[in-house]
This record gives structure tokens, sequence and C-alpha cells, in this order.
């Protein structure tokens, strides 16, 4: 089992008080599995702009439990 959590947007851009450079994000591969296009959209722009400001994305897998 797994948890996700979830942050509202204002709470993470009040977090990001300073350099961004170096910090890390991860974006789950399954978690655009039957996404909309604008989503997935919106959120290829979002990482494009916070690898400007030097964050480093990287995609990752977690499979499911019925995968293992």
């Amino acid at each position: 089992m797994f948890a996700m959590f979830i942050c509202s947007v204002g709470w993470i851009a009040a977090q990001l008080t300073g350099d961004v450079s170096g910090l890390r994000v991860g974006l789950m591969k399954e978690g655009f599995d039957g996404a909309e296009d604008d989503v997935v959209q919106t959120v290829k722009a979002a990482v494009n702009s916070l690898e400007q400001l030097g964050v480093t994305a990287e995609e990752f897998s977690f499979p499911t439990q019925a995968d293992c």
C-alpha cells in the first residue's frame, strides 16, 4: 500500500522562496496514464519552467500491486 500526498500549488509556491537549483522532482510515469492532453501539456510546461531554474526532473516508475 502507498499513500499519495496532495499539496496545494499555493503551499508549494510559498515553500520556494529562494534558489531552487539543485532540487530534484520526480514524475511518476503511471501518473500520466489516461490523463487528458491539456493536463499533460500543463505539467510538462511547469517542469520545463522548473528546469530553467536549475531543478532536475526525472521520470520514475512505481508499479502497482497487480504488476508485481
